[in-house]
């Protein structure tokens, strides 16, 4: 298992644990499942490749968790509304580098996977989506 790997699962794992405490808003259990969602994503397009049918529904499932998120949490400021708007804009484009590419593998594949990374944790940063309310 990838180091990115093992930090996502565990940043799930304590999510849910967190979740265990006291009852959790609506926009918390949204980004937790959002979080779950694309764990599952990255399992999926890593271990499938980026053109398997698990990694396209797995991406459908995470596009629709995206969309309950935008639904279900308020945008507190105008630094979350850029951040979700930058992951918003590169989200497809990481989906097309690695199906373009055949294999997660592929150094485009992981620079675009590093990149798509690195601006989910700047929306739920910046967001506070993973914080308790």
């Amino acid at each position: 298992m990838s180091t990115r790997l093992a930090i996502l699962l565990a940043l799930c794992c304590c999510s849910f644990a967190s979740t265990l405490h006291a009852a959790p808003s609506v926009c918390f259990l949204t980004a937790t499942q959002l979080h779950h969602d694309r764990f599952e994503r990255v399992i999926a397009c890593e271990t499938d490749g980026p053109t398997s049918a698990s990694c396209g529904a797995a991406e459908d499932r995470e596009r629709v968790g995206w969309t309950s998120l935008r639904r279900n949490c308020p945008n507190p400021d105008g630094q979350c509304l850029a951040a979700l708007a930058d992951h918003a804009q590169y989200w497809p484009h990481r989906s097309m580098i690695c199906r373009a590419a055949g294999s997660a593998s592929d150094p485009a594949c992981v620079a675009a996977v590093e990149h798509d990374d690195d601006l989910y944790y700047d929306v739920m940063g910046a967001c506070g989506y993973l914080s308790r309310p």
